[in-house]
């Protein structure tokens, strides 16, 4: 009895500050609005991951707000630990963690495209600058000055 009174007392929280609860979860996360709410029972969990992480995309907005921590994780192999972070363990929300995914992938990519583009726009100017240089020798180098 006192869990379904909680489940109701949970549910009317949410339905009542939905935006401040979402707020709370693109801000510091699923692990931390639980240690807030204060929930244990997975299954009431488990609905409000449903309902603030993915019906108000607020998972996706975290995970895009935090990518450079995750790419850490990622980077050290640690990619699965994300998974468990995000509460996305079940096989329901496998579609889910695809999108979570296909997020950081864009990111990591961007970033790493990014700096090969730059790395690789200095190599080309600095190849087409040397090959358009006026090349001669030191010893005649004194008489180009004079003819000028």
């Amino acid at each position: 009895m006192q869990s379904r009174l909680r489940k109701n007392r949970i549910y009317s929280l949410i339905s009542r500050f939905g935006d401040k609860v979402v707020d709370f979860y693109i801000a510091y996360g699923p692990e931390k609005l639980r240690e807030k709410l204060n929930i244990e029972n997975d299954n009431v969990w488990e609905i409000i991951v449903d309902y603030i992480g993915i019906f108000h995309n607020a998972m996706k907005i975290f995970v895009k707000n935090n990518a450079g921590d995750f790419k850490e994780l990622i980077y050290k192999g640690k990619a699965s630990e994300i998974r468990t972070m995000l509460c996305l363990d079940k096989q329901k929300y496998n579609l889910i963690w695809e999108e979570i995914l296909d997020i950081l992938l864009e990111e990591i990519s961007t970033e790493n495209f990014s700096y090969n583009t730059c790395e690789h726009s200095l190599r080309m100017f600095s190849n087409v600058y040397n090959s358009s240089r006026n090349h001669c020798d030191l010893k005649n180098y004194s008489n180009m000055k004079t003819k000028s």
